[in-house]
């Protein structure tokens, strides 16, 4: 029996030597680790410096993915590329933030407005609004928040900040229902109700309070108001059903009106508030956002419709499990609130106008070609469009091949920008 205990112990012994070799030899590799980020960091500053100086911004998409495919050419034997490209998209963004606080803090500026005993206002808090508070409310516990909704039903606002307490564990005493006059002297306003209210209470926040930031999928050009346009959602709306990770990996578009630009204080305040929210962004004025939204966004959720309303005609006859998922998840933009989007539409109806006019003249083409029984027939493509490598195939068969090649370009491509 002590010849099996005395074996044990050897084994015991063996184990922790082992592991103490192990660990002795990962704490080596950070010591040669260190002195490397260090002076990438010093390398990465001085890039800073030369891009501050020549006007460039700090965010350069085709420098970081330049990076990674360079590093998923390094040998490795451990590592998948996921795995290595996930570490240093995290490098990347850590030396990012580093490199933006270096130059506010070597232009002697404050890096933005907000600070831990800031006040935020929401004027409107729907899905939106709310989430966004709530992704504030981790990042900045003590700041205020302060919400003026005269459609908010008192009773379900108690009974969401009594949830929020108990998920979060938090208190949420400093989340005050006020009046509208008392969004005053803030830090930030956000502007998350519909359009028209927005439209006539937005002008007077601006002349009372720092900075006033539209939410909406169209940025009205308003005097000092600023775009800040979340590209996220959920099919279900209303404040009830928010929460603190809906921004999380998603983009933010910062617009600015036309009659000027983003000050330097703005920006890098706008750019804190997404980082708070988990969030890119990417910024541009009210115009080409409108214009923008109409092709991506608008008009998706109007085909959406379309969609619902075609199969609904035929719901008699058609056995609607044979729907893929895909198609469900098209279908849910039609559970969007309809009290938001409508304005929308009207005020942005110009955009809107020439992007479907655009897609009603391709679907055209896609009818012709789908129609004609003969390629020669078939008068939807140009021979530019058509790749000689690709021989003499049908045109139903270019036309997918043209998509493949979009899908190439556009999807993939924003892939692996995000």
């Amino acid at each position: 029996m002590n010849t099996k205990k005395e074996t044990s112990k050897e084994n015991l012994l063996e184990i922790d030597s082992n592991l103490k070799e192990l660990r002795m030899q990962i704490d080596n590799i950070d010591q040669q680790l260190i002195p490397l980020l260090d002076k990438r960091a010093s390398l990465v500053f001085k890039v800073g410096k030369w891009k501050k100086e020549n006007g460039k911004e700090i965010l350069d998409p085709n420098r970081e993915l330049q990076i990674l495919e360079r590093i998923a050419l390094i040998p490795r034997t451990t590592l998948s590329c996921f795995e290595i490209e996930s570490l240093f998209k995290g490098i990347i963004e850590f030396f990012r933030n580093a490199e933006a606080a270096h130059q506010n803090i070597e232009s002697g500026k404050k890096m933005t407005f907000l600070d831990k005993k800031g006040t935020f206002g929401f004027l409107g808090f729907g899905l939106i609004g709310a989430s966004i508070a709530l992704s504030l409310k981790e990042s900045y516990p003590e700041c205020n928040f302060l919400i003026h909704d005269p459609f908010l039903a008192t009773n379900d606002y108690k009974d969401w900040i009594t949830t929020q307490e108990k998920k979060s564990k938090l208190s949420f005493n400093n989340f005050k229902l006020v009046e509208f006059d008392e969004l005053n002297n803030l830090d930030i306003v956000f502007l998350s109700a519909p359009i028209n209210i927005n439209r006539k209470l937005g002008p007077f926040l601006t002349k009372k309070n720092k900075i006033v930031l539209n939410l909406g999928s169209y940025q009205e050009d308003l005097p000092d108001v600023l775009g800040f346009h979340p590209l996220a959602g959920k099919e279900v709306s209303g404040f009830k059903n928010s929460q603190s990770d809906l921004f999380y990996k998603k983009w933010i578009y910062l617009s600015s009106p036309s009659n000027r630009n983003f000050t330097e204080l703005e920006l890098s305040t706008l750019k804190q508030i997404a980082m708070s929210l988990g969030a890119e962004v990417f910024s541009g004025n009210n115009s080409t956002h409108n214009k923008s939204l109409s092709y991506s966004s608008h008009l998706l959720q109007l085909l959406s419709m379309i969609y619902g309303i075609t199969l609904e005609n035929r719901h008699e006859e058609l056995n609607f499990h044979v729907v893929p998922k895909s198609g469900w998840e098209f279908l849910r933009l039609n559970g969007s609130d309809l009290k938001m989007w409508a304005p929308v539409f009207e005020r942005n109806s110009e955009n809107v106008i020439q992007a479907l006019n655009e897609f009603e003249e391709n679907l055209r083409l896609v009818k012709k070609i789908i129609t004609s029984k003969t390629e020669e027939n078939s008068e939807s493509q140009s021979s530019s469009d058509v790749n000689p490598d690709e021989g003499n195939i049908s045109s139903i068969r270019k036309l997918f091949i043209k998509g493949q090649k979009i899908y190439n370009h556009l999807y993939l491509r924003r892939k692996k920008d995000t």
